[in-house]
């Protein structure tokens, strides 16, 4: 079952609401389905 593709403005602003301090990466990664290593990879990428 292949993943679900995420465009680069996405990635950017959860990236951009964890490193201001709005979101945690707990709470984004339920709001949106996403699995926190995922985010954490995002992150690295940025």
């Amino acid at each position: 079952m292949p993943g679900r593709n995420h465009s680069r403005e996405f990635k950017l602003e959860v990236v951009s609401q964890i490193n201001t301090g709005q979101h945690t990466t707990a709470h984004l990664s339920q709001t949106h389905s996403l699995a926190p290593s995922l985010i954490h990879r995002w992150r690295k990428e940025v």
